[in-house]
């Protein structure tokens, strides 16, 4: 079973590294081409960038055709996006050594980066990222190896570190700065840097 696993995986490899260089083999033909039909169409600056880039073939990215990922998004690795997930321009998914996962509805603003961390953390903390469903996250923030309830807002800006559990229904306020291991409870507001408490959130603050 896994000689089967290991042999269609370097079957994918072998395939992509030749279809690369096929690819840019053509473009070379193409840019010949033009050169001799005084064709300048070449010239035009015309972005490499990948959306997606899985790092190897046991783990692909599973994402709904629902999802969508502005044009300079990056997303590495083991990411799972959930049904009508937005990740916004200039957003970093990177999950080269554990997943991110986002659930259903969630939203994460621009130029948000979502990692997990590299460095040897507790037992008691998981590594990989989890965000709930109807999570909205704001512009420039930076999410570590952190658990996300349901229905939760962070605010733009803001920072949240390793083993940091931010339960169902709280909201982060901007420019806020949560350590690791902090647990905010679920239905309040907090913020600051570090974070602290400020209020219990009524019904009809919480997301709906």
């Amino acid at each position: 079973m896994f000689i089967n696993s290991y042999y269609k995986a370097y079957i994918n490899i072998w395939k992509y590294y030749w279809g690369r260089a096929l690819k840019e083999t053509g473009l070379a033909l193409d840019v010949r081409g033009a050169r001799l039909e005084s064709d300048i169409s070449y010239m035009e600056e015309l972005s490499r960038h990948r959306k997606i880039m899985p790092l190897n073939q046991f783990y692909p990215p599973v994402i709904y055709d629902s999802a969508v990922i502005e044009d300079n998004a990056t997303l590495i690795g083991q990411i799972v996006l959930g049904h009508k997930v937005y990740v916004g321009y200039g957003c970093v998914l990177k999950a080269d050594m554990y997943a991110v996962r986002i659930g259903h509805l969630s939203a994460v603003g621009d130029n948000t980066q979502i990692q997990c961390s590299h460095s040897r953390l507790p037992e008691q903390i998981l590594p990989s990222v989890s965000i709930g469903q109807n999570v909205k996250i704001g512009n420039n923030c930076i999410i570590t190896s952190a658990l996300i309830d349901d229905d939760v807002v962070i605010g733009d800006r803001s920072l949240v570190l390793e083993g940091s559990q931010i339960e169902r229904g709280a909201q982060i306020g901007p420019d806020s700065y949560v350590p690791p291991g902090r647990v905010i409870p679920a239905h309040q507001y907090w913020e600051g840097r570090p974070v602290q408490f400020v209020r219990e959130l009524k019904v009809e603050q919480i997301s709906q």
